[in-house]
């Protein structure tokens, strides 16, 4: 199915055509969760560990770091086999202000 953007199309048809094609998906497992939640409960003892580095978490371990997202979740996917939805998420060694809106 061709991936469409409301620039090409009115609201109306948009509507109407995801209405005709529903999206299916399974919702991310239990483990998951508590990965993150586990990332978040260390996250500073990982950024001194691995500094600008990208981590993947799996049963509230490192599963592997990286240079690189795709990096760190190939690894992982080398190491453990194919477990489904990882953690994966980079390490800031100092706090960062991300632009939101506009530049002015």
């Amino acid at each position: 199915m061709p991936i469409y953007t409301t620039d090409e199309m009115s609201i109306e048809k948009f509507t109407e055509m995801v209405r005709q094609h529903p999206v299916e998906f399974e919702p991310l497992p239990a483990r998951f969760w508590e990965d993150e939640r586990w990332l978040f409960e260390h996250v500073a003892e990982l950024a001194r560990l691995y500094p600008e580095k990208w981590v993947a978490v799996y049963r509230e371990q490192v599963a592997a770091v990286g240079q690189s997202r795709r990096e760190a979740r190939q690894a992982a996917a080398e190491r453990l086999g194919d477990v489904g939805p990882l953690v994966v998420y980079h390490l800031e060694s100092k706090p960062y202000v991300y632009p939101t809106g506009p530049a002015h």
